[in-house]
């Protein structure tokens, strides 16, 4: 019964952070804003040649690249970009790491991931990629990476301000940070 409680206040307070960062997010309020938003350019390091970011009417970013590092680097960036509170709540949910940012109420369910090994089994898993594989997840991850050392989180809005990197805790992203490819 304790079990249920706690897993349910965990839901309900993950699903309040999400509704919030969302209600703060331009983009989730409105991708048509998004998408209609004027063309600009932006100078990021780590990119070997230049690549393209185009949005379709409803936000969807569409990206070109002249060849596969660049291109898996700006998606690490455009992804961030969009979900990066949510890349580093599933990060912290896998790891057993809630409780860093949400407290005890998610301290028996930290346990029971890092009881389970996840953290392990994706350390290890990192071992087993193919050289391809791996060089598309590290250049996505410094994609990742270049968006959090960017002025990103200067950004104007409510969430922004609150989330400094310092405050959200955000750490540099890893391969094995990265998601599994299929």
């Amino acid at each position: 019964m304790m079990r249920k409680r706690v897993a349910f206040r965990v839901g309900l307070l993950l699903s309040l952070f999400t509704a919030l960062l969302s209600a703060q997010n331009p983009a989730a309020q409105s991708t048509a804003a998004v998408a209609q938003a004027k063309n600009s350019e932006l100078r990021v390091a780590g990119l070997r040649r230049d690549a393209t970011v185009r949005r379709d009417e409803r936000g969807i970013p569409h990206i070109e690249a002249a060849n596969e590092e660049d291109l898996y680097f700006a998606q690490g960036f455009v992804t961030a970009g969009d979900r990066l509170w949510q890349m580093d709540l599933l990060r912290r949910t896998g790891r057993g790491e809630l409780s860093e940012i949400f407290g005890r109420v998610t301290l028996e369910e930290d346990r029971r991931r890092r009881i389970f090994g996840f953290g392990a089994l994706a350390d290890q898993m990192v071992g087993r990629l193919s050289k391809p594989a791996r060089a598309a997840i590290e250049a996505y991850a410094r994609g990742v990476n270049a968006l959090i050392e960017s002025d990103f989180f200067a950004q104007p809005t409510a969430i922004a301000r609150a989330l400094t990197k310092e405050k959200a805790g955000v750490s540099e992203l890893t391969v094995v940070c990265s998601p599994r490819l299929a």
